[in-house]
């Protein structure tokens, strides 16, 4: 810090002390100036700090928000198996369906996570937020096409549902390009509301896009490359997201009817 020197004064009636001294020199001292450019860039500084704390809180809200919603599903799907003791039938199919009204079957695909109640609603946008039971939820639920009136009698039915990063929900489906996977979980078991139990052996499963044929839901003009030298009589198809940046991007999985009963 600078000093500045001031002339000297008179000690005047300040006490004998000051008079013996005749004169006495002040000294003050000034508080350095800090540039202007240093105050600049600590404001910078504290705004980018702030920014960043923000951005970490957010970051910690949304994980922990993320987590919370996969339990809160794993949840209620998990207790909804629980009102069956056996995979022959649909768990509880009555009970269900007053749970339900939209409800129409039951998928399961053996040796992968995918054990879930099927629905079928008004549109396609009805289920992709919100479970089973009405809650909303990023999980959504296991869906029909609302176009498929016929149910799983139509010559061409497709279900929807999410890609969850925890593995639940048609998370497996992405294993289905690995050929080794695919022999060892080939069938898919859709036990319905009216108590049959069909019966599918996958065949075919590849990437895609929103606006393949496939969703066009006609059964001579659907993927002809996924169905040929494939005997289907009636063809059901999983769709997925297959995960990643690519918004437009599907997986898709074909079956073909084998058994009923």
């Amino acid at each position: 810090m600078g000093v500045v020197k001031i002339n000297p004064v008179k000690a005047g009636t300040y006490g004998n002390a000051c008079r013996r001294a005749g004169h006495m020199k002040l000294y003050f001292i000034r508080p350095k100036t800090e540039p202007a450019a240093g105050r600049k860039r600590q404001s910078a500084r504290a705004v980018m700090f702030a920014i960043g704390f923000i951005m970490v809180v957010f970051a910690v809200r949304e994980l922990w928000l993320g987590v919370r919603d996969d339990n809160v599903a794993q949840t209620e799907y998990a207790s909804l198996r629980e009102l069956g003791d056996n995979r022959e039938t649909s768990p509880s199919p009555g009970l269900l369906a007053e749970i339900n009204p939209d409800y129409v079957g039951w998928i399961v695909i053996p040796g992968t996570t995918v054990d879930y109640p099927v629905v079928r609603g008004q549109d396609n946008s009805r289920y992709l937020n919100t479970m089973f039971s009405g809650a909303p939820n990023p999980a959504g639920a296991i869906f029909m096409d609302y176009r498929c009136t016929d149910g799983f009698n139509a010559p061409v039915c497709l279900i929807y549902g999410h890609n969850m990063r925890n593995g639940s929900m048609f998370s497996p489906l992405n294993n289905y390009p690995d050929p080794k996977f695919m022999n060892d979980n080939p069938e898919i078991i859709i036990l319905t509301a009216s108590g049959e139990k069909l019966v599918y052996r996958i065949f075919n499963a590849l990437r895609a896009n929103a606006w393949d044929s496939v969703y066009a839901l006609d059964f001579y003009d659907t993927s002809g490359e996924a169905i040929k030298s494939a005997d289907v009589e009636r063809l059901l198809i999983l769709s997925t997201c297959p995960g990643g940046e690519e918004q437009n991007a599907r997986f898709l999985v074909f079956a073909s009817l084998i058994d009923y009963s």
